[in-house]
């Protein structure tokens, strides 16, 4: 096995044992699930979806924390607070509409030409704090775990099955929360729900580290590669080599010129090449693209 397959714990998962027993789900994506689990609808994980709403301009006396759909950590599912949103809502507007730490909340309006609407996340936080009205407060229901759920509508969000229930009309996406909350999921019990929160969080965290690491690793081979250009007809590019950055200037445009020309060459320099006043045939590679 690969080293990246270890450090993703594939031995740790292959050594859980199966369940002793499995019975059919009866819903086509699920599959067979555990024989002492069972399988309801999602409404009975949440009591309810709470609209949001968008208050006013601050005033000085109203201002509460707002979460928008832009504060939505769609990679870990959960809210990034800075910078916080102020707003001005009035008490009788905000019964209900109180965000308790543990509550998911759910995407009602929006969505993209290639993103759909219905993201979930996790409310983590213990300041005051209501939800845009392009939001929905949806708080678990008694005995629901609150990670293990965001899980479940992260598995529903990624394999599209909240589209559905996505109402589209100009410009904008609006979500069934009816449709959607109709859909048949598992339901393991509360300490089952505990342990596969605890389980994913840290395999998701083992994941997290290694993009980082591979991140750190291309932003460096940014900075240290350059292009060495071939000036004669030959063909494929010429090869990459390790450079240093220019020394006599940090700027956008001088670092371009190092990455594209193979050196800080002046504008109407590459102006020659490309119009053949030198009969030599410039070569490029985009370099972390």
């Amino acid at each position: 096995m690969s080293d990246a397959g270890q450090e993703l714990g594939v031995p740790y998962v292959r050594r859980h044992k199966p369940y002793p027993a499995y019975k059919p789900s009866g819903v086509e994506w699920l599959g067979n699930v555990p024989e002492d689990w069972h399988v309801d609808r999602l409404k009975w994980s949440t009591q309810g979806m709470v609209n949001g709403t968008w208050g006013d301009e601050p005033n000085g006396v109203d201002d509460i924390i707002c979460v928008r759909v832009a504060d939505f950590d769609r990679e870990r599912f959960l809210v990034v607070d800075e910078p916080p949103t102020w707003r001005a809502v009035e008490t009788s507007q905000r019964d209900g509409r109180l965000l308790r730490k543990g509550d998911l909340l759910i995407e009602k309006s929006g969505g993209g030409e290639k993103q759909l609407v219905g993201c979930v996340v996790l409310f983590d936080h213990d300041y005051s704090a209501v939800c845009s009205n392009f939001v929905a407060r949806m708080p678990v229901a008694s005995g629901m775990h609150p990670r293990f759920w965001c899980y479940v509508h992260a598995a529903l969000y990624a394999s599209r099955l909240n589209y559905p229930s996505i109402k589209q009309t100009t410009g904008i996406q609006n979500l069934d929360g009816s449709a959607y909350l109709n859909q048949r999921v598992n339901f393991p019990n509360f300490d089952e729900q505990g342990e596969i929160a605890d389980f994913l969080d840290r395999e998701v965290a083992k994941i997290d580290k290694l993009i980082e690491r591979k991140r750190a690793l291309i932003e460096k081979l940014k900075e240290t590669l350059c292009v060495d250009l071939s000036h004669g007809d030959a063909w494929p590019p010429a090869r990459l080599r390790p450079c240093r950055r220019p020394q006599s200037s940090t700027s956008d445009e001088a670092l371009r010129n190092r990455l594209v020309w193979g050196s800080s060459c002046t504008l109407e320099h590459q102006q020659d090449q490309v119009r053949g006043t030198n009969r030599k045939r410039p070569h490029a590679l985009a370099v972390g693209r």
